[in-house]
């Protein structure tokens, strides 16, 4: 039994790199990150609500439709 998870209700997740500063910070790839995520959201059932990229970490506002989707 896995632990419990409200498929109604949206979850707040925070993806950071220490490596993203100077050429390799997410503001300077912002149009190909944004484009993956939502590709891959879609191919795996996950609705992305939202999206902040704050250059070194990204906060994701995402909603999953079924169990087997959440990590």
């Amino acid at each position: 039994m896995g632990r419990p998870l409200a498929t109604r209700q949206s979850m707040h997740f925070v993806l950071r790199s220490t490596q993203a500063k100077g050429k390799w910070s997410f503001f300077k790839h912002a149009p190909l990150i944004r484009n993956i995520l939502e590709r891959f959201a879609k191919k795996h059932g996950v609705k992305l609500l939202s999206m902040a990229n704050v250059g070194n970490h990204l906060h994701l506002h995402l909603q999953f439709s079924q169990r087997h989707t959440y990590p």
